[in-house]
């Protein structure tokens, strides 16, 4: 995959940590989510970071209602990782946040499926259930996932 190529380990890592928080970025029949909205959410968190990695506090906002929540959701989940980590993991992850910034406005060229293309490539890698499908979730935490053959 072009768009991971270059990265190091850890932002590797950071990468596919934030995968799950943009498979999770559903929108309801009222706010659709769309790939610009984490396109704009992602590009807006990075320049927050960058900002900061030069030692200014600025929060730089989103455009649209869902890029914010999506830049909030990275931001809660990503807090606990910073919390004790070096200034590098900072940086690395504004890196990180432009790759997918630049994925999510890809990947509607490359596959031609329309405004979610993303979030829906995101969904099927990670096998989460599609709202208004019929797909199995594929994973489930009150479930064992070892398969024990005759039980």
């Amino acid at each position: 995959m072009p768009l991971l190529q270059g990265l190091s380990q850890t932002q590797y890592h950071l990468f596919l940590f934030l995968l799950p928080i943009v498979a999770r970025q559903r929108g309801t029949d009222l706010v659709a989510v769309t790939d610009d909205d984490i396109a704009e959410g992602a590009a807006a968190l990075a320049a927050t970071y960058e900002t900061a990695s030069r030692g200014l506090i600025y929060e730089h906002r989103a455009p649209t209602l869902p890029a914010q929540r999506f830049g909030t959701a990275v931001t809660e989940q990503a807090a606990e990782l910073l919390k004790d980590a070096p200034s590098s993991v900072e940086r690395d992850l504004a890196v990180v946040l432009r790759r997918l910034e630049r994925a999510a406005r890809e990947v509607r060229t490359t596959l031609g499926e329309g405004k979610t293309a993303f979030l829906d490539l995101v969904g099927r890698m990670l096998r989460q259930e599609q709202p208004g499908t019929d797909a199995p979730v594929a994973e489930r935490r009150d479930e064992p996932r070892l398969i024990v053959p005759g039980s």
